[in-house]
């Protein structure tokens, strides 16, 4: 299954709650369980492709720009997924996904270049994270649980903790001209 970092976590983590309790479920079953666990997609850049381009700002939801996390491809989570299909393990286990690390801050320069524009990353402040989302067009309820989920990242939630690691390469350039071919 599709899971995520700090879905070893019962609570604290926004959306991430749901699939801690999937994972729970599916292992209550007695099946041989694969969670996959990655952290942040590189495909997220394309929900604020429309904004950086209307206005030239890269807004981030986090204490910081400047902190690389690991970013990982969805067609490499599609790549691991594929091999522990053909080549289930013996008992379940959790792997943490890890992809090359990028600040907001490089993401945005990266985005900019390939839009031809230069982008100014604007660090919404904590307190204002729900309402800018409610401004986006998010329900109340699920902004909030975004801001729960941001909140849990920044204080390390979603760090890896499973059972072992896979490291994948795809550079996020590669996903941003992906992305911007698809509009």
């Amino acid at each position: 299954m599709l899971s995520s970092g700090g879905a070893d976590l019962a609570e604290g983590t926004g959306p991430i709650t749901g699939l801690h309790r999937l994972e729970e479920a599916l292992r209550s079953t007695g099946t041989t369980l694969t969670a996959l666990r990655s952290g942040h997609f590189q495909e997220k850049v394309g929900d604020v492709i429309d904004v950086a381009r209307e206005t030239g700002v890269y807004p981030v939801f986090a204490a910081s720009a400047d902190v690389p996390l690991p970013m990982v491809a969805t067609a490499d989570l599609g790549a691991v997924a594929a091999e522990a299909l053909q080549s289930p393990p013996a008992a379940s286990e959790c792997v943490d996904v890890v992809g090359p690390a990028y600040s907001e801050r490089a993401v945005a320069a990266l985005l900019g270049d390939a839009l031809g524009q230069e982008l100014h990353v604007t660090t919404v402040p904590e307190e204002g994270w729900t309402s800018a989302l409610i401004e986006a067009g998010f329900r109340p309820h699920i902004a909030e649980t975004l801001a729960e989920l941001y909140r849990a990242d920044g204080h390390g939630l979603l760090a890896p903790r499973g059972d072992r690691r896979v490291r994948v390469h795809t550079p996020v350039e590669t996903t941003i001209q992906r992305l911007l071919a698809l509009r």
